[in-house]
């Protein structure tokens, strides 16, 4: 019986990579469709293009992780190593497949490129591979099983990794997206919950994560089955309730805007004297321009004050102020909180979207 498919590692090649020129974009990419799927990343390695490098990040990620995901070095010039490196480390031989070479003359061929013998690099591949066809470029991938550990080596270029990670590598993989939940929390930080959620969900199995973007908490929850994650909620709902701006990870302003395109929002007026644009940026949208206008006070539904303190000292660290009031209907929300600079409008902007929402949705 083969083991369940549960921990993943990325190795992501380049100089390029490790030396800072180029970010990294396709392991956060893929992380996030594979932690949505159940599955829990537990190692990102990031190595040169040296072949004693990459050979040693994937001999130890085969030593402790399920999958391994390695992307890059798959070109045809002399720093590109990955898959002798691969070979190296899981101990086999690389033979040429030809199907590759095809592939590689006839894409060249299209684009008036001239076909060399050092193209063929491209065609090797580990004994027992299955080759990865790519359509946005010449170098193909591959998946092999070793010892029930799965191994895939994809190109480096975000525009091929990717559309073969979707095509590839998750059909390949389980999927137990259901049992997760990931909620935007506003007015906690991590120390005001973290010990506390942690421990009333303990005896239930699931784990918990949490990350500060400020001004919000994305507090995350997986469980091993859709029961426990249901008794996570029960647990956790009532303690959360009061902070929870989103069950999807949504940002107020974005629920706002969303809202405010649609034929059920009413046409506001809207004065903010607090966030000196701030407000005006996140919610003024093409779709979204003849329900919404900001104007002055004197013709305004909406009035958004505060920040004084901000605006006479961006640098003072002290408490400061905000106000949102409505003449129709009657409505008033004000908030006092830590002016940390200029995020402090961020802040304030956000916690408008959000006391709006409660307004004309909730």
């Amino acid at each position: 019986m083969t083991n369940p498919i549960k921990t993943v590692a990325f190795v992501t090649t380049g100089d390029e990579i490790s030396d800072g020129d180029v970010l990294n974009t396709n392991g956060p990419a893929m992380a996030r469709e594979l932690v949505g799927r159940g599955l829990e990343i537990k190692q990102h390695l990031m190595v040169p293009d040296n072949l004693v490098a990459i050979t040693s990040a994937i001999h130890s990620s085969l030593k402790n992780h399920d999958v391994i995901i390695i992307t890059g070095g798959l070109g045809p010039t002399s720093d590109d190593v990955t898959r002798f490196a691969l070979a190296k480390a899981i101990d086999t031989e690389l033979v040429a497949d030809a199907a590759s070479w095809q592939h590689i003359v006839a894409r060249l061929t299209q684009f008036n490129f001239p076909v060399g013998e050092h193209n063929r690099q491209q065609t090797l591949f580990p004994i027992g591979a299955k080759v990865l066809p790519n359509p946005h470029g010449t170098a193909n991938g591959c998946f092999i099983q070793q010892q029930n550990k799965h191994i895939f080596m994809l190109p480096g270029p975000p525009h091929e990794c990717l559309p073969m990670f979707q095509n590839y590598v998750l059909p390949h993989l389980p999927n137990n997206e259901f049992h997760k939940l990931h909620w935007l929390l506003m007015g906690l930080s991590e120390g005001d919950i973290a010990a506390k959620l942690d421990a009333v969900l303990k005896p239930l199995n699931c784990r918990t994560g949490y990350r500060a973007v400020y001004p919000y908490l994305e507090f995350k929850v997986w469980a091993n089955d859709a029961d426990a994650l249901q008794q996570c909620i029960a647990i956790i709902k009532p303690l959360l309730n009061d902070f929870l701006v989103s069950e999807k990870n949504i940002p107020a302003s974005q629920q706002l805007r969303d809202y405010l395109a649609s034929d059920a929002a009413p046409k506001l007026k809207i004065s903010d004297t607090a966030t000196g644009g701030v407000l005006q940026s996140l919610l003024l949208r093409a779709r979204n321009r003849a329900r919404l206008e900001f104007v002055t006070a004197d013709a305004a539904d909406i009035n958004f004050t505060g920040l004084t303190e901000y605006w006479q000292n961006a640098a003072l660290p002290v408490a400061t102020h905000i106000k949102l009031s409505s003449k129709k209907p009657v409505f008033v929300a004000q908030k006092d909180f830590f002016c940390r600079g200029s995020v402090a409008r961020e802040f304030a902007a956000e916690w408008a979207c959000w006391q709006l929402l409660h307004l004309f949705i909730v």
